[in-house]
């Protein structure tokens, strides 16, 4: 099913094969586009880190629920809402309930994945 989603959300992006390749390469990993296709055809699956890029190259904001079809907290949220939802989290990680214990910063990603290497929209 990835390898479904992967290739559809590539199409929907209007990428080819090559142009993800070099957008790999703009982010100074190198993916052959026959690699992609690999990846597309089911005969090989991406790393996390490749499959994350993916996810950001496609604009896939929703992970969980664009490979799954389940729901997670953002489903049905536009980019706003998302920014909202990010507001009242951070305002929660300030509060004093918060400060005595050893809480992670919370990731913000395009496609909010749980990589802390990626930023907020």
């Amino acid at each position: 099913m990835i390898n479904a989603v992967l290739r559809a959300s590539r199409k929907a992006a209007g990428m080819t094969l090559d142009q993800v390749s070099k957008s790999f390469e703009k982010r100074g990993v190198q993916i052959r586009p026959n690699t992609v296709a690999q990846w597309e055809n089911g005969r090989r699956q991406p790393g996390i880190n490749e499959f994350l890029i993916l996810c950001e190259l496609y604009d896939i904001k929703d992970i969980l629920h664009s490979f799954t079809g389940e729901n997670s907290i953002f489903s049905g949220l536009n980019d706003e809402g998302i920014r909202e939802v990010w507001r009242y989290v951070d305002y929660l990680m300030k509060q004093p309930f918060f400060t005595e214990t050893n809480i992670e910063p919370l990731p913000r990603s395009r496609a909010y994945c749980g990589c802390t290497t990626w930023r907020f929209p």
